[in-house]
């Protein structure tokens, strides 16, 4: 018997966009349409390594305040 349960997930291959990476961050395509995921600028992420995968995980709203808040006692 399978005991595979399948879960709600958004897997889309992206193979004629175009992406800027560096090792300062990524551009993205002007095509990606950021809003149908619910991202919008200011949006705090992460890298996580998440069940053995490199995972951009979006930060929640405590933690980038916590996140902001070092930065700014940083910067005094």
């Amino acid at each position: 018997m399978n005991d595979f349960v399948q879960t709600k997930v958004n897997v889309v291959l992206f193979d004629d966009y175009i992406w800027d990476l560096s090792d300062s961050g990524i551009v993205l395509d002007n095509r990606f349409e950021v809003e149908k995921l619910g991202w919008k600028p200011g949006d705090y992420f992460k890298l996580a390594l998440v069940e053995g995968q490199l995972r951009l995980v979006k930060v929640d709203d405590l933690e980038k305040f916590i996140i902001k808040g070092k930065d700014h006692e940083a910067n005094d």
